[in-house]
């Protein structure tokens, strides 16, 4: 008994059929070019239809790419598959993810100097509202001084 595996390989299962478990197969290359056709279709749609259920049971984002025998180019994406792709090349590039480090690194400088400057600015304006504060008290108590009259020099 035979069935197809792989995009060109065939699968003998052992002579013992009595229980319905995985059993171990033998994996040999499918001679006939029709046969080898047929199971290179069968698997690419497997292999696409799982890639399908992954993304949607987990929210993975999946892509797959074929090659067949004859050269011709197969792809699949969860959501597109260069968009996958790019992403993946993005994320596993050493210089992509340098460039993307030096643009964080930038980033925090420059936060960091605006940090700074805010903070100046926080310290100004505290000792200006504890000036404005004196001055309160000051025209307070002149004014209980002079019965309620504030002094025009206080202004």
């Amino acid at each position: 008994m035979y069935f197809a595996v792989s995009m060109c390989w065939s699968v003998r299962h052992s002579d013992t059929l009595g229980t319905k478990g995985r059993r171990k197969v033998e994996i040999k290359k499918v001679e006939a070019a029709s046969n080898c056709h047929v199971t290179f279709s069968k698997r690419k749609k497997g292999l696409f239809n799982k890639a399908t259920k992954l993304s949607l049971l987990t929210g993975a984002e999946t892509a797959a790419i074929v090659v067949s025998g004859n050269g011709r180019m197969f792809g699949f994406g969860s959501a597109s598959c260069d968009a996958v792709i790019h992403r993946y090349l993005a994320e596993s590039d050493p210089h992509a993810a340098a460039l993307k480090s030096d643009r964080l690194n930038k980033n925090i400088a420059v936060n960091s100097a605006n940090l700074a400057k805010l903070r100046q600015h926080l310290l100004e304006a505290r000792r200006q509202l504890e000036e404005e504060k004196k001055r309160a008290t000051m025209i307070q108590q002149r004014k209980h001084e002079t019965g309620g009259a504030v002094p025009a020099e206080l202004w």
